[in-house]
């Protein structure tokens, strides 16, 4: 991701790591509680929840903030979206409960599971171009297909 910044411009807009357990999409900050910390632009938080929401509408997984399941550092989608203002969110995959796989659930369910997400990815990548489509504000957020935050001269609280 470190290298796909051209002209001080990310190329990428969206990004999924997909993890076991819970059935849930998560989404920044996990370091937080506040659903609107001094970092995140109110654009960028509607954005995150209307596609949060939406692919959680497709596979039946609860869509939430990272930091509602527990709190964290370190984790790939703060870091993503903090240092890259990507788009970014965890699948916490099949099983719902421990008792049916947890962290290992057998191979048996991968295609199902698999599948079971293709819409929630396709979904995501639809809106890669502009993410901001999400809550109407593509005429005001992007031009010629590539999204133009608010945040181009963003200093990430942590680099201040």
């Amino acid at each position: 991701m470190n290298s796909r910044v051209i002209d001080n411009q990310q190329q990428i807009a969206v990004a999924i790591t997909f993890h076991t357990y819970s059935e849930l999409i998560l989404w920044p900050y996990g370091y937080t509680y506040d659903a609107l910390p001094p970092d995140m632009w109110p654009d960028d938080h509607a954005v995150f929840m209307a596609l949060g929401q939406a692919m959680a509408a497709s596979n039946g997984y609860q869509a939430m903030q990272a930091s509602s399941l527990y709190i964290t550092d370190g984790d790939f989608v703060d870091w993503a979206y903090g240092r890259h203002r990507i788009f970014a969110f965890t699948f916490e995959m099949y099983p719902s409960i421990i008792g049916t796989g947890g962290f290992y659930p057998p191979a048996s369910v991968i295609a199902a599971q698999t599948a079971r997400n293709r819409d929630a990815v396709l979904y995501l990548l639809e809106y890669a171009g502009c993410p901001y489509a999400t809550i109407g504000k593509a005429p005001e957020r992007c031009t010629n297909g590539r999204a133009n935050p608010p945040h181009r001269s963003y200093v990430p609280l942590w680099a201040r």
